[in-house]
């Protein structure tokens, strides 16, 4: 079930900048929404949101903070992160949309959980995934990114059968590889299962920089029924 919570600025008009469009742009920088309720007292955490991807926002009117002339406010539309939503007949994914490759960093700190979402890695793991995603349309799939229902998957593509395939995408560089590919494995073996009624057949791929270290990565991952490949296996990728 969604929720509306009105943007920032207590007077005047509320404009796209600043934290309203931080909230507007939090897809594109990696920054996660999460929700409070109450101001004093008790407050209650009430998980992480997103914005509805097909209305994220609208423009109202409201008087400001304390009363006063009614003033434009914008209303932000939110819908709950991960959702478990098994059945069958509501789609996976919607049209891909292609993240910006050239936006700044978001600074790494103690509390950034993936590696992907900082410094040179977060232009080259959306680099890696538009380039997917391109050859995925070019191979005749429908590329998909993911929808409020789904999981927060990377890319998936979706054939002229219905059968789907997720992707988790991943830099890969010789310092960070231990993490990277244990954290991406269990990603997209997570993505597959959430998804596993919602399509005739789903797949799985993990889809990285380059070759890893060690070789018995591809078999590891074949066990577990996921295909790992990387630039120059596209065949692979889209065998799976």
């Amino acid at each position: 079930m969604g929720r509306s919570t009105t943007g920032e600025g207590q007077t005047g008009d509320q404009k796209m900048v600043r934290g309203n469009k931080a909230i507007y742009e939090h897809r594109e920088t990696g920054k996660r929404l999460r929700l409070f309720e109450g101001a004093r007292g008790t407050v209650r955490y009430l998980g992480e949101w997103t914005l509805d991807p097909e209305q994220p926002y609208s423009e109202g009117e409201a008087p400001g903070t304390g009363g006063g002339p009614l003033r434009k406010v914008i209303r932000f539309h939110l819908v709950p992160v991960n959702a478990a939503i098994n059945a069958p007949d509501v789609q996976i994914g919607h049209a891909y949309v292609a993240p910006n490759e050239s936006v700044a960093p978001v600074p790494a700190t103690p509390s950034t959980p993936d590696p992907d979402l900082v410094g040179r890695n977060l232009s080259t793991h959306r680099k890696l995934q538009n380039a997917l995603a391109k050859e995925a349309q070019g191979r005749g799939f429908t590329a998909l990114s993911p929808d409020a229902s789904d999981p927060d998957f990377d890319v998936a593509w979706r054939d002229a059968e219905g059968r789907v395939t997720v992707c988790e995408v991943k830099s890969l560089t010789h310092a960070n590889e231990a993490r990277q590919l244990p954290a991406g494995l269990g990603q997209v073996l997570d993505y597959h299962d959430q998804l596993s009624h919602r399509a005739p057949t789903v797949s799985a791929v993990l889809w990285v920089e380059r070759e890893p270290s060690e070789s018995r990565w591809v078999e590891l991952c074949a066990r577990v029924g996921v295909t790992l490949a990387w630039p120059g296996q596209e065949d692979v990728a889209f065998k799976a």
